[in-house]
């Protein structure tokens, strides 16, 4: 049964072709999982259980780059593997450790402090565990995609999100339960990751196993800024969500998810073309091959800005009542949310690209510094300009503060780029971030 699973995940005709196409899909399905069973929560549910869900994936998502502690684009972009996949491996079980902690202090904390109830604190934790899964299973991703073989994770990630879908669906349908349904979903998730990673785990660790299983402590210090980054990353990206949390009715909540939902879509549809990619900028870096990679920025950096010129036009004028048609819902008073939540997407798209940069040239403590400032301006002022102004100048708020965490990151890559120069320092453990 193994090696049957494992040729058919390895098999294909041309690996670059493959690998854009699957990581592409699975990207997809991840991205739009909570748009598909939001959907289906409000035609058959009820707001509670769609303010549930829509939360649930919210705190998962930041749980889940605790787990992965930003290593995937740090071991990717390894291409001189300073640092061995044992190492990787034990990192994410302690990374896993956090992850699980957080969660615990969180759900303590949403009960005593946020007026979370039973049934909200157990779907939020089991979304949480489904996304400790996803994070389990990354350490081995990022070594397929570190060895050429991203087709093969992303078969597995597709396979795996998309009968998750279904099954979620189909559950909720025959049971109305949303606590049975999750439960149920994360079992049949556990059982589809153990068969689809185990059938080829071996054909990429390698044979000879390491004499010496030190603590992963030089690892974890240089992966702990990409963590913090990536984790306020997440905060970032749906920062609304959190600030209108308690504050707002249920109704007024599930609207705002409605029509945030289509923000995924420039990141989404821009990430498509980042992703297969992001081995070559860590190649171009590391062998001091500016000139290249200054072209590839650039033209990588219209990709968002073009997808997002479409995508904001056809949501002015089309956005609301297609939305309204498929939910269900009237969301018609929240065209100016809409339009900034547009835009939005396409500053994160950018941010994401050039957290991407930062990251292969190590500079990913500006990252946390970015990310802290945007972060802690939307935690501490959000809410009083929500309760002051209303709904929609606290998401012009939000674009603004997106928008210069944008430009302070550009600006560290054009410094670095300029002092490299035509002579990059061969990248060692003894070389952090800066």
């Amino acid at each position: 049964m193994k090696e049957y699973v494992a040729n058919r995940l390895f098999r294909t005709k041309d690996v670059a072709k493959a690998s854009f196409f699957w990581n592409s899909l699975s990207a997809c399905l991840s991205s739009f999982q909570t748009m598909v069973l939001l959907l289906v929560l409000t035609r058959l549910g009820s707001d509670t259980d769609a303010g549930y869900l829509v939360m649930a994936y919210s705190v998962g998502n930041i749980m889940l780059n605790i787990g992965k502690f930003g290593m995937r684009q740090y071991q990717v972009t390894d291409a001189k593997e300073v640092y061995s996949f044992g190492e990787y491996v034990r990192s994410r079980v302690v990374s896993l450790s956090l992850m699980a902690a957080a969660l615990v202090l969180y759900l303590v904390w949403a009960g005593a402090a946020n007026g979370y109830t039973p049934q909200k604190i157990a779907v939020v934790g089991m979304i949480c565990c489904l996304k400790g899964i996803e994070a389990a299973e990354d350490v081995l991703h990022g070594r397929m995609q570190q060895l050429g073989r991203l087709d093969v994770a992303g078969k597995i990630l597709s396979i795996r999100f998309g009968v998750y879908i279904a099954g979620f669906i189909l559950l909720y349908v025959l049971t109305r339960n949303l606590i049975l349904t999750t439960a149920l979903s994360l079992v049949l998730t556990l059982l589809l990751c153990v068969l689809l990673n185990g059938a080829v785990i071996r054909r990429f660790t390698p044979e000879k196993r390491e004499s010496v299983s030190r603590f992963p402590s030089g690892l974890l210090l240089q992966c702990l800024p990409l963590c913090v980054s990536m984790v306020l990353n997440i905060y970032l990206g749906n920062a609304p969500k959190y600030v209108i949390d308690g504050i707002v009715t249920d109704e007024v909540q599930t609207c705002f998810n409605i029509v945030f939902m289509p923000a995924l879509v420039v990141a989404l549809l821009a990430g498509f073309v980042f992703s297969p990619i992001l081995r070559k900028i860590g190649t171009l870096w590391t062998e001091g091959r500016i000139a290249e990679l200054r072209k590839l920025a650039l033209k990588l950096t219209l990709v968002p800005i073009a997808i997002d010129a479409v995508v904001v036009a056809g949501g002015y004028f089309f956005g609301l009542p297609v939305l309204g048609f498929i939910y269900g819902v009237d969301v018609s008073a929240y065209r100016g949310v809409l339009v900034v939540a547009l835009l939005a997407s396409g500053v994160m798209a950018m941010l994401n690209l050039y957290a991407d940069l930062l990251t292969a040239m190590r500079r990913q403590r500006h990252l946390f510094l970015a990310y802290g400032a945007g972060s802690a301006v939307m935690a501490f002022f959000g809410r009083s300009v929500l309760r002051s102004a209303g709904l929609e100048p606290m998401c012009w708020m939000y674009l603004g503060v997106m928008a210069l965490v944008v430009l302070y990151c550009m600006m560290i890559y054009r410094i670095t780029v300029g002092k490299a120069g035509t002579a990059v320092p061969a990248l060692t453990e003894t070389e952090p971030g800066k």
